[in-house]
């Protein structure tokens, strides 16, 4: 994934939806899933977009990637796309890490586990 960020994966191409999850926005908006007040892991975060969108429901979000890279244009683009909503802007953390490694700093566990492939 670094050489792919390196030469310019644009977004919308390849992984990279260019928004949030069709499906995760749909379980939100319709508070199938109730993310308010949930720490929420997203493994393999990319550019973030399924983090804001827990951000945005009131989830204290984090997103995971093994790529520096990665997270250095999800926190870009955090400072973006959450601009005119700083609540959720700083309720969305993006760090980079194994997945089967990581743990948070806050020592604490995450209620919901979300990668588009499935729910957990």
């Amino acid at each position: 994934m670094d050489q792919s960020l390196e030469e310019g994966v644009d977004p919308g191409t390849k992984w990279d939806a260019g928004k949030c999850s069709p499906m995760l926005a749909k379980l939100l908006a319709n508070k199938e899933l109730h993310a308010t007040n949930k720490r929420v892991l997203v493994p393999g975060c990319g550019r973030g977009y399924d983090v804001f969108c827990f951000a945005r429901a009131g989830a204290q979000a984090v997103g995971l990637d093994l790529c520096t890279e990665a997270v250095a244009v999800a926190a870009g683009e955090r400072d973006k796309e959450l601009a005119q909503h700083p609540e959720a802007a700083a309720r969305a953390e993006f760090v980079a890490g194994n997945f089967f490694e990581y743990q948070h700093t806050s020592g604490q566990q995450f209620d919901v586990g979300y990668d588009y492939t499935f729910l957990w």
